[in-house]
């Protein structure tokens, strides 16, 4: 591997050697600073948004700023747009590492950009056929002139950025499934400066809302562009997408896999993401604001998933070298770490959540004893179960996987909903995390420390296909 200037070579020179004995040293070193990096990236953002979040409200007023933040969140919705071919990805381009197979890894990137790239290609004709029909004013309940006038560009923009991503994201997919995403962190840190940049730029020249969105979006297209370009032609060439590369049946591989991730994302969104609709239908609107307090302030109790998620493609590439003493050893050493530092933070928030919540948001947010309770019970059940998630991603336990998702997450609706009838937020939060604690959880763990201890007993070099 060519070496890399600046920040990304400092960070290359304590990872190591990537193969040969120091293995397993090199992954557990690849994790952590892919973690670190990960935590810069992210606190990076929320300075930005925190930043940016009043001066461009301020400077475009609540209706525009509405459009914008409407549209975003509509696009997000674009998510399942891949099929799931981005996880795919990191599982295949770790199979591929750990095989030493370079020409398979360059079958899986070539197959995955062109497949992604024909993806984009039908957003970006679909959204120009229904801009011609559509009334987006209406849509959007936009009712000013100028915020009506400002409607379509600002959605071509934000649609345009997506259409751009979807391709050049495989970068950022090939990066992690090499175990290699400090490098993405460092290209999205950067997009995200550039984009700030950008930002207080066209406040300064008065710009029109589009213009303002551009520069956000822009900068992060071109982040991810440069990564693009540097990783396909300068760190690993023999990548480069190239059409003559495409294998049909690794298109039909890569699209079976993704749908699996599809219907885990899906299995997510249903157990975890519909509390507050739940809410909002049992008890009205009103009784979702302290939820939703309550909520923001529990999700910093997640930074345990900084680091597990790192092991995702560690395990993987294991897997396929046959190297089962250091997955056992790792599942069980993060699994004990993560249950001792959820332990220390759902305390944190016990003890100190009221006290945070009134000091942040005022006397009339502070959530019950019984409902920030039920918060510190889901997180701890969640982080807990973090490890055995980033095993069960992996190939041979893809489908376990989304057979005990897809059961928690139905039962945890069914539960939400009854318990919002009697109980409101306090019932929704104990519901999900019985449900989550009893069904997702502990079936997790159990069954990644299970398959974790029968693959160490395999022959030595012997992988998880095999």
């Amino acid at each position: 591997m060519s070496a890399t200037p600046g920040v990304a070579g400092i960070l290359l020179s304590l990872v190591g050697p990537e193969s040969g004995g120091g293995a397993g040293r090199s992954r557990w070193r690849r994790a952590s600073i892919t973690a670190l990096t990960t935590v810069g990236a992210r606190g990076l953002s929320i300075l930005t948004g925190l930043i940016s979040v009043p001066l461009t409200l301020r400077y475009l007023g609540a209706e525009r700023y509405g459009v914008w933040m409407t549209i975003s969140s509509a696009v997000v919705l674009l998510v399942f747009a891949d099929f799931g071919l981005g996880s795919g990805v990191v599982n295949a381009i770790s199979q591929a590492d750990g095989a030493d197979d370079h020409g398979r890894a360059a079958e899986v990137v070539s197959s995955a950009f062109f497949m992604l790239l024909g993806i984009a290609t039908a957003v970006a004709a679909l959204f120009s056929a229904l801009s011609r029909v559509v009334p987006w004013h209406a849509v959007f309940n936009v009712t000013s002139p100028a915020a009506q006038s400002e409607l379509l560009p600002t959605m071509a923009v934000i649609v345009g950025g997506f259409v751009i991503s979807l391709p050049l994201g495989v970068v950022q997919r090939v990066q992690i499934g090499y175990q290699q995403g400090y490098r993405n962190n460092l290209w999205q840190m950067a997009g995200n400066a550039i984009g700030f940049g950008g930002i207080l730029v066209a406040i300064h020249l008065k710009a029109a809302l589009p213009w303002l969105v551009l520069c956000m979006t822009g900068g992060q297209a071109l982040g991810l562009s440069c990564n693009f370009i540097d990783h396909f032609y300068r760190v690993r060439p023999w990548l480069r997408p190239r059409f003559a590369l495409v294998n049909w049946s690794t298109c039909r591989n890569l699209m079976h896999v993704g749908m699996v991730f599809c219907g885990l994302t899906m299995a997510t969104l249903l157990g975890t993401g519909t509390d507050e609709l739940i809410i909002a239908h049992a008890r009205g609107s009103a009784a979702v604001a302290q939820y939703d307090v309550v909520y923001k302030l529990s999700a910093l109790t997640l930074l345990i998933q900084y680091f597990t998620v790192c092991l995702w493609p560690a395990f993987s590439e294991a897997q396929a070298r046959g190297d089962g003493a250091w997955l056992r050893s790792a599942f069980r050493r993060t699994t004990a770490m993560a249950a001792v530092l959820a332990v220390l933070l759902s305390l944190v928030l016990l003890v100190f959540g009221r006290h945070i919540v009134q000091f942040w948001v005022g006397k009339a947010m502070v959530p019950s004893f019984a409902l920030l309770l039920g918060f510190c019970c889901l997180k701890f059940v969640t982080n807990l179960s973090e490890t055995a998630v980033s095993l069960l991603n992996t190939a041979p336990l893809l489908h376990t996987h989304i057979r005990i998702a897809g059961t928690a997450a139905i039962v945890a609706v069914c539960a939400k909903v009854i318990a919002a009838h009697y109980a409101g937020g306090v019932g929704v939060i104990w519901a999900t995390a019985a449900a989550y604690g009893a069904l997702y959880s502990l079936p997790a763990v159990i069954t990644a420390d299970v398959w974790s201890s029968r693959f160490a007993l395999r022959p030595e070099g012997v992988g998880a296909s095999s």
